[in-house]
């Protein structure tokens, strides 16, 4: 593939051409933010490395091959309105690889199953729904489009205005309690949080989204794809973990290794793509001028949750009305509360002729309460107490099933809470500092997110180091 320049604004258009001084530039992290800043940068021509201290690329991406399956153990699917992933993987190629999902899912409630169409026709349809509810819920949704039609997800700036309070008792005074159970929650469930906790602008900007274009895709071959392609010719150091960034004359230095075995690289800029935990810890010694009070206030304050999930081998068919994802309406929080958020049978997304007509694998995503419970967990016990749980969303689930993989982040979902955009926004958005910070933490929890975390980032070193070679 031919590199063309890729430094972008925050709103995705082209800024620059190839660099006539390629500069040294380190990329930690490969999760899907980095991926794009070191495809960027490195389509600017500078000399890019990417360091990670997993040993794959991709982050809460991952695409795996289980008993010569392909199963997503990671971020399942593409939002329809993911612009910038969606231009991301035109740019690629990758176009013709990006297929419709089945667009099978099912809430439960209570042993009870119906489709879940967060449209505002499908609002008018919704059977657990009354007609006084129905057209309640319907002006409450439709003034939350209207609301959320300039915002962005990844960008701050048009969210901060609506960053005044937490979005559930919200959004639940706005469509009415059984609009906001079976509309607004199954929309936010599956980000990992509740909506108690996350700021309004992001329950608004979800919502409002998934009521104009509630579509799914996958990448054939996995979404993992999607990063392993970004690197295609970018040199990248797995199982090297930076353990601290120093400044040195004015140039960051990595520093990288463990006790005695540590060694310093010199690079012209960094792009730290990591959790905002470590990204904290790592920039703490690093000059004012090269990471502002407002960032730093932002680092200290962001919680990342963890997140489990386990993966099962079932016969064909387990799942009601042969859904691709099932989604729990009870509080999972409240007592009695099992901790699923969603139920996944990774046959809709595997590739065609991969997946055998008669089994499924099905994917059981613990919430952050669970999977911080679980976080230490042996597999087995793991597998266990989330096949349990998924019964008791799904009763029609045999009583055993065979434990094929446990996946663990311990740093996965950055909560945004109220205040989190404000922060953000806040920033004075400098590029005058060679270390430069990407992750869906800066943005919102999602790929479309991280793609824009990792633009803005490539955007912001390609300017500072324009500024500094002149």
């Amino acid at each position: 593939m031919t590199r063309r320049n890729r430094a972008r604004d925050r709103g995705g258009n082209s800024i620059a051409g190839r660099t006539a001084n390629p500069a040294k530039v380190v990329v930690v992290g490969a999760g899907l933010a980095g991926c794009v800043a070191a495809w960027q940068l490195a389509g600017s021509g500078h000399h890019v490395e990417v360091v990670e201290a997993a040993p794959r690329i991709g982050g809460r991406i991952e695409s795996i091959e289980l008993e010569g399956d392909a199963v997503e153990a990671g971020a399942v699917f593409v939002a329809g309105l993911s612009r910038r992933v969606r231009s991301l993987i035109d740019e690629l190629g990758l176009a013709p690889q990006l297929r419709p999902v089945d667009h099978r899912i099912l809430l439960a409630d209570g042993g009870r199953f119906t489709r879940f169409d967060p449209s505002l026709l499908g609002v008018l349809r919704h059977p657990w729904l009354s007609w006084t509810g129905r057209l309640r819920a319907l002006g409450g949704l439709m003034a939350m489009v209207g609301r959320g039609l300039r915002t962005d997800l990844a960008d701050p700036s048009t969210m901060a205005s609506l960053d005044t309070s937490a979005f559930g008792p919200w959004a639940a005074g706005q469509l009415g309690p059984a609009g906001y159970r079976f509309l607004v929650r199954p929309a936010i469930d599956p980000y990992f949080f509740a909506c108690d906790e996350v700021s309004r602008a992001m329950g608004i900007a979800v919502v409002a989204a998934g009521a104009r274009d509630a579509k799914l895709y996958q990448l054939v071959g996995g979404n993992a794809t999607l990063c392993s392609r970004l690197l295609d010719g970018v040199p990248v150091r797995l199982g090297t973990e930076v353990v601290g960034i120093e400044e040195d004359q004015g140039r960051p230095v990595l520093v990288t290794g463990s006790g005695d075995s540590t060694f310093r690289e010199v690079a012209d800029a960094v792009v730290l793509a990591t959790p905002a935990p470590i990204a904290c810890a790592l920039t703490a010694q690093l000059p004012d001028p090269w990471i502002d009070a407002a960032t730093r206030a932002h680092l200290r304050a962001t919680r990342q949750r963890p997140i489990i999930y386990a993966l099962f081998r079932t016969s064909s068919g387990q799942l009601p009305e042969d859904a691709a994802v099932v989604v729990p309406c009870r509080d999972r929080s409240a007592p009695g509360g099992n901790g699923v958020i969603l139920i996944a049978a990774n046959r809709h997304v595997a590739p065609p002729g991969r997946w055998r007509s008669d089994e499924d694998v099905i994917g059981v995503y613990l919430d952050a309460n669970r999977s911080e419970e679980l976080l230490e967990a042996p597999d087995q016990e793991v597998g266990e107490k989330a096949w349990v749980a998924a019964q008791d969303v799904v009763p029609s689930l045999p009583d055993t099933a065979r434990l094929l993989a446990v996946h663990r982040h311990r740093f996965a979902a950055p909560i945004a809470v109220p205040g989190h955009y404000r922060r953000l926004a806040a920033r004075p958005g400098s590029t005058a500092s060679p270390v430069q910070l990407a992750g869906d933490h800066m943005t919102t929890f999602s790929m479309e997110g991280a793609v824009g975390s990792g633009i803005s980032a490539a955007a912001a070193i390609s300017t500072y180091l324009d500024g500094a070679r002149r």
